[in-house]
């Protein structure tokens, strides 16, 4: 898998001027606050060479699990500045011109719960990672720093005895060094990656629609390890208070 992964092609969605509309989320089977933006997809090699520059248009989302929504109230919606999370869905649904009845009422539904642990599974899988430069370009530069000096240590203390000069051993040696150097540079940005992007969107949706934190850790059981840990830095580490009025 690695291999493929050091050398790949995947396209990117830059989002541009972003607004807040309502629209009703299949996952969450319930209505929620919409971001409508803006988007462009750009092919990229390795992450950094754009290529080619592929659709645009809109796209909208759901605010609490993040998944793509296809009903929405108003695609123009308001102002991304005159509303956020704080102040409560039932005020987005006024100045959206949405009735009452469509203001969720159980913000720890377990169907919500359920939609937002499975998309930051979905998020956070190994295959829904791709590798920028800087995981690399860390290992290869961590394998030179380590390899070189090493080298030549064993050079010039005769602890090897190689059939060219030091200069030709070192060489060799650094060359032999790059490729574990970018694999093992990649199974770290992997790490880190996945688990700080797991607990940020977690920790986000906590922060704008607080919900019951142990149910969230029950429910998390059915998950992966990378889900579990996040949730659990999530209870650890989440301030004890009371979210916006639904």
């Amino acid at each position: 898998m690695f291999p493929l992964h050091l050398i790949h092609l995947n396209w990117h969605v830059k989002y541009g001027a972003k607004h807040w509309s309502w629209g009703y989320c299949s996952a969450c089977q319930d209505y929620s606050a919409a971001r409508v933006q803006d988007y462009t997809e750009t092919l990229y090699l390795n992450g950094i060479i754009p290529l080619s520059r592929g659709k645009k248009g809109k796209v909208a989302h759901c605010d609490f699990c993040r998944r793509g929504l296809e009903q929405i109230w108003n695609w123009e919606g308001i102002p991304f500045a005159d509303w956020s999370p704080s102040e409560g869905l039932a005020a987005l649904a006024t100045k959206c011109g949405v009735p009452e009845t469509y203001i969720p009422t159980d913000p720890s539904a377990d169907t919500r719960l359920h939609s937002l642990l499975s998309a930051v599974q979905k998020s956070s899988s190994l295959t829904r990672l791709s590798l920028g430069p800087f995981g690399i370009a860390g290992g290869v530069l961590a394998a030179l720093v380590v390899t070189i000096p090493l080298a030549m240590l064993l050079f010039e203390q005769r602890i090897v005895q190689p059939q060219v000069d030091e200069f030709g051993f070192t060489m060799l040696a650094a060359l032999i060094s790059v490729i574990p150097g970018m694999i093992l540079g990649a199974l770290i940005e992997i790490a880190l990656r996945r688990g700080s992007g797991a607990k940020a969107r977690l920790v986000e949706a906590y922060r704008d629609y607080p919900f019951d934190l142990l149910r969230l850790e029950e429910l998390s059981r059915e998950y992966s390890k990378a889900v579990r840990k996040a949730v659990q830095a999530l209870c650890d580490e989440a301030p004890s208070h009371s979210g916006p009025d639904f």
